[in-house]
């Protein structure tokens, strides 16, 4: 249904521009971020600061997110180590379901294994924020027992304690 709209936005003339979206046309533009770089970005701090267990939280429906991972995968690859897929929770949620709910069952999955990651990236700052919670209830201290990484440096970095690490 979404490409049959862009496709009748197209044929109307009607101006538009994607946002954080990408079509396969070349003629449709689009904005996003540097989703696979800021990704890679992210992986290689980790692995540079001792990390080989990484996880990762997000909705994995969306390509911006799948991008993050993909970029994270190489990063670790490229250092020579084992990209884990265990590691990585789909959120598999829907814009109007309650992602608190899952974004805590997913955190708290994650990190009751037994071979739990010393560092977990989430797919953005509002899903990590939300773990900062769930990671606490647990009695896990952040970045004591895990480090923790955002993406998009969202206002709400400045009010978590430790700060949040993101990516701009």
């Amino acid at each position: 249904r979404f490409t049959e709209v862009l496709f009748d936005l197209k044929r109307q003339r009607f101006p538009f521009i994607l946002i954080d979206e990408h079509s396969n046309d070349p003629e449709i533009p689009s904005v996003s971020a540097e989703n696979t770089a800021g990704g890679y970005m992210v992986g290689k701090a980790l692995v540079d600061l001792g990390h080989r267990r990484i996880g990762f939280i997000g909705n994995l429906a969306t390509q911006t997110v799948r991008g993050r991972v993909e970029g994270l995968r190489d990063a670790i690859g490229d250092r020579g180590f084992p990209f884990d897929r265990s590691l990585v929770m789909d959120l598999n949620v829907q814009p109007q379901e309650n992602w608190s709910e899952r974004i805590a069952q997913c955190t708290r999955e994650l990190m009751a294994r037994d071979d739990r990651p010393t560092a977990v990236f989430f797919s953005n700052d509002q899903v990590a924020a939300d773990a900062y919670q769930t990671l606490g209830a647990m009695g896990l201290r952040i970045p004591e027992d895990v480090s923790v990484v955002g993406f998009d440096d969202s206002p709400i970095c400045r009010w978590l304690t430790p700060r949040l690490a993101t990516v701009r």
